[in-house]
């Protein structure tokens, strides 16, 4: 099991506490790869408080961009590999960022850089 598992569980359960939880599609297929990815997992989150809400056109278009701009930085001879498709973490953080939601993660790959003021909710980071 990943170390962070019990961590981010607190977090989403503070979250739901204190105020409102949401999961985008993205992340939802993503946790659901992670486990039986059927209807019970479904209840499961729903039951733990979360609300599913859909992605709007804004989040890809910004994702893009953001996508574009990870491509750019990267070697030529790397960008002829990469995929033209962008990763599911530029939707996450898209999406968090227009809704002004924090996002709670454990990988700080690209949300740093090209999402800057996104509010991030991270082991050790006091928040």
């Amino acid at each position: 099991m990943d170390p962070f598992h019990t961590w981010a569980i607190e977090q989403i359960a503070l979250a739901v506490d204190v105020s409102t939880a949401v999961v985008g599609p993205v992340a939802l297929a993503e946790f659901l790869v992670g486990c039986d990815g059927n209807d019970a997992s479904l209840s499961k989150l729903q039951a733990w408080g979360l609300i599913f809400v859909p992605l709007q056109p804004k989040v890809s278009v910004l994702a893009a961009q953001a996508f574009k701009s990870y491509l750019a930085r990267l070697p030529e001879a790397d960008r002829a590999r990469r995929r033209r498709i962008p990763l599911p973490d530029f939707f996450i953080a898209a999406h968090a960022f227009l809704d002004d939601a924090p996002l709670v993660l454990t990988d700080l790959r690209h949300f740093q850089t090209y999402f800057p003021e996104l509010r991030l909710i991270r082991p050790l980071s006091g928040n």
